[in-house]
């Protein structure tokens, strides 16, 4: 029997419910050889590489995430009394400067970083995402004052 078999079994019990890293410092606590444990994890993770929500689509989520409380506070200031038009030009600029970024950055890690493809995709369907939202609250603004 293989010492990495008990670590092993452990992994792939759980895997399905909590993530690899959790499990892996569960099973340090737990008292098992730190060695063991990684030879463990590199040979599961061979055996189970890892999907593409895991991927991408869990920093997708951060990035629609960041950009939603961007715009909360943009809209709190620039619907803060007393705000000038000046304020508000700046605010809009400043949302726009960033999904540029996302859009270039995630474009430029696309073409030109085959390791961070995966964030590069996230940043694409962050930016996305964002641009979608941003046009279901635009359009359910505009219908509302009618």
């Amino acid at each position: 029997m293989n010492d990495l078999d008990p670590i092993l079994a452990y992994l792939r019990e759980h895997a399905g419910r909590y993530g690899v890293a959790d499990l892996r410092e569960q099973l340090l606590w737990s008292g098992y050889d730190r060695a063991a444990v990684d030879r463990a994890v590199q040979a599961f993770r061979a055996e189970n590489p890892p999907g593409l929500w895991e991927l991408v689509w869990k920093k997708a989520l951060r990035v629609l995430g960041v950009n939603a409380c961007l715009v909360g506070a943009g809209a709190a200031l620039a619907f803060a009394p007393g705000t000038s038009d000046d304020v508000e030009v700046g605010i809009a600029l400043t949302l726009l400067a960033v999904l540029c970024g996302e859009l270039l950055g995630g474009l430029a890690l696309f073409f030109f970083s085959r390791k961070r493809r995966a964030l590069a995709l996230a940043l694409l369907a962050g930016f996305f995402s964002s641009i979608a939202l941003g046009a279901l609250l635009l359009g359910s603004l505009i219908y509302s004052d009618r």
